[in-house]
């Protein structure tokens, strides 16, 4: 059995997104309406701007924030998800 390959995440390039005095908006392509990502969400947006796995961007905000990487990629995850699906991060496999 192989084993999975990496995820790499990045930002959907054709969206609308602006830092604003909260943190961040963003409109997706087929959203009704904007979002905004504060606080460690904001951070995180700002860190894919490279496209990066989700384990990076976790070790990322664990040391922006000083909390364990276990802690923040508990944390990551589901906004990830949230925003694979509001379709503002896409997913990309990782070639060996």
């Amino acid at each position: 059995m192989t084993p999975p390959q990496p995820e790499q995440l990045r930002r959907v390039h054709r969206i609308l997104w602006r830092y604003t005095a909260d943190g961040v908006t963003v409109l997706p392509l087929d959203a009704d309406a904007p979002f905004t990502l504060t606080g460690p969400g904001a951070t995180l947006w700002g860190a894919l701007r490279n496209p990066q796995t989700a384990d990076t961007a976790a070790q990322t905000l664990a040391e922006t924030y000083g909390v364990p990487v276990e802690t923040a990629a508990a944390e990551v995850r589901p906004l990830l998800d949230q925003l694979v699906e509001l379709g503002a991060v896409t997913v990309e496999d990782v070639d060996p």
